[in-house]
């Protein structure tokens, strides 16, 4: 409640129209209504919004979250590799075939991937999934405490793109070796049964130690 006598927005102090009767509370007058103008209202409500993470955002590491193309172009030029194969994965499809980037340490392909994830995400709103090998091994082993093991691997086939980081970076022994062997059978099922409909995509990030690599992608 606001005193009667206090009609302006106490944002940008333009005048407010009383939408209801004084109320007199204790011998003084009293309004119930808006305290700000539509205009101050909706710009507050906008900058909220603006504010709120987008499904990219929640998903990407901080790490990746301030990527820019030109700049991890600049990056690989300066280290003697071709980075115009960058630019062929930002124009990758969603459709029926998957994406494997495969190079050293250090030239981006976890850089551009999570750009393209961007894209997928936040303009063509497609549900993803971010794995590398110790968020498996963390979920595979808290899915199996809680018996939801199969439910694990159903979210994952469900999803439209699954993002694996660095395969192979950390070996994985016993179970989780076994789940993910079960996992790629489970998907490439899915990608069978899907085809018409709904086809699930994966994305893959690999390390090479062939510096011809940046060079030699580029063609495709």
């Amino acid at each position: 409640m606001v005193n009667v006598n206090q009609t302006e927005c106490r944002v940008c102090g333009r005048v407010l129209r009383p939408v209801v009767e004084p109320v007199i509370l204790c011998g003084r007058p009293f309004l119930i209504g808006a305290t700000v103008c539509t205009a101050c209202a909706e710009a507050t409500q906008t900058k909220a919004q603006a504010k709120e993470q987008s499904r990219w955002e929640r998903l990407c590491p901080e790490l990746y979250r301030h990527s820019d193309i030109a700049r991890l172009d600049g990056d690989l030029r300066n280290q003697g590799y071709d980075g115009r194969w960058t630019y062929d994965v930002l124009a990758w499809q969603y459709g029926s075939q998957g994406l494997l980037l495969i190079g050293p340490t250090g030239v981006g392909k976890s850089r551009v991937m999570w750009l393209l994830l961007r894209r997928l995400q936040d303009e063509e709103n497609r549900t993803a999934v971010f794995l590398n090998a110790v968020r498996f091994r963390t979920t595979l082993q808290t899915a199996g405490r809680d018996g939801a093991t199969e439910e694990f691997v159903r979210r994952l086939v469900r999803t439209e793109v699954l993002f694996w980081d660095d395969l192979g970076q950390m070996h994985l022994t016993g179970a989780a070796s076994e789940m993910l062997l079960h996992l790629v059978e489970a998907f490439a099922r899915a990608d069978r049964y899907w085809r018409r409909h709904n086809t699930p995509e994966a994305g893959w990030t690999l390390n090479s130690s062939d510096r011809r690599w940046g060079r030699r992608s580029d063609g495709g």
